[in-house]
C-alpha cells in the first residue's frame, strides 16, 4: 500500500486527519507527536503542568521556529 498515494478510506468512511495521540507514563513529562497526512504536518503535545506550565507558549515557539525554518529552507532553494 503506497500511503503517499492520497487519502485513505476504512469500510467506505474517507480518514479525514490523524491524530498523534500519546499517553504519559511516570518518566515522562512530555511528548510531541508529529505526524502527516494528505499534505498536513500536525504536531500535538502531551505535558504533565509540572514541566510544561504554559502550553500555549510552547505551542507558540514550535510555531515560531518552523517559520524560520521554512522561510531559512525558501531562502536556499534555487529560483
Amino acid at each position: 500500500m503506497d500511503l503517499a498515494s492520497g487519502p485513505l478510506d476504512f469500510d467506505g468512511a474517507r480518514m479525514i486527519t490523524l491524530l498523534g495521540a500519546t499517553f504519559l507514563v511516570d518518566v515522562m513529562g512530555l511528548i510531541i507527536a508529529i505526524t502527516s497526512y494528505c499534505a498536513e504536518l500536525l504536531v500535538a503535545f502531551t505535558s504533565m503542568p509540572e514541566v510544561v506550565l504554559d502550553p500555549g507558549f510552547l505551542a507558540d515557539c514550535f510555531g515560531q521556529s518552523y517559520e524560520e525554518l521554512r522561510d531559512a529552507a525558501e531562502a536556499q532553494s534555487p529560483a
